[in-house]
Parts: C-alpha cells; sequence; structure tokens
C-alpha cells in the first residue's frame, strides 16, 4: 500500500478529483475537490501504483471526522487503509453515511453507532 498526499510530487489530483466526482453523491459532499483538498488532511491510496481509494480527515463542531471514496471491489484494502489513519490521529473519530457498505466498513474497523448515521471510533478505545 502506497500513500500520497497532496505536498507529494506523485500526487495524482486529476485521479483523485475523477474519482470524487464518480462518488460525490454517495458520499453525501456538496464541497468541490478544491475544497477538500486545501480544507483537510488528505490521503491516497495505491496498490500496485493503482489508485484505489482516498480518505479526508477534517475538524467538524470541534471534533475529528473523516470520509472517504474508492473503487468498487477493493473491500478489505479499504480497511487497512481506514486503519492506517487510526495511528496517525490521536482524537476519537467520526463518521457519517448512509450507506450499507460504507456501515460496513466502519463497524469492520472497529466505529460504533451512535445514532442512525453517525458512528466514532474511540481512539485507543476512550469512551468504553
Amino acid at each position: 500500500m502506497d500513500v500520497r498526499i497532496p505536498a507529494d510530487d506523485n500526487f495524482d489530483f486529476y485521479a483523485c478529483r475523477k474519482l470524487y466526482k464518480k462518488n460525490q453523491k454517495l458520499i453525501g459532499d456538496n464541497a468541490s475537490f478544491k475544497q477538500i483538498i486545501q480544507n483537510t488532511f488528505f490521503f491516497s491510496f495505491y496498490e500496485n501504483k493503482t489508485l484505489v481509494g482516498c480518505i479526508y480527515v477534517y475538524e467538524k463542531d470541534g471534533k475529528t471526522f473523516l470520509n472517504g471514496f474508492a473503487k468498487r471491489g477493493f473491500h478489505l484494502f479499504n480497511i487497512n487503509a481506514l486503519k492506517k489513519i487510526f495511528n496517525w490521529f490521536k482524537s476519537d473519530i467520526y463518521a457519517e453515511s448512509k450507506h450499507k457498505t460504507a456501515i460496513l466498513l466502519l463497524l469492520r474497523c472497529g466505529f460504533k453507532r451512535i445514532s442512525d448515521n453517525l458512528f466514532v471510533y474511540y481512539n485507543n478505545m476512550k469512551g468504553n
């Protein structure tokens, strides 16, 4: 697994933007891709030099949230990518989703449902 950020020379802005636009309605984010790149911690994940997905982390209401998008058929890869994020951010991490595949991914990564569409990962098991 190769991880790239926008500051990297080999960051593929256009491939990430294309994948974002393809998934934008599904993830429920109305921001432009440029706004996301400029206002979040953005990570793109590659396997064998091919973009698989992206995860971005941001603050909302004083809490750390994440959102992401990926190609279909890479569920295990996406679990591993999401688990990397846990090591980079030491706070509890929140996520919102209405989609079954995303919810399944969150639950398999250790997130807990705290309301209909809101989930939290208690980093270092804080809050349990």
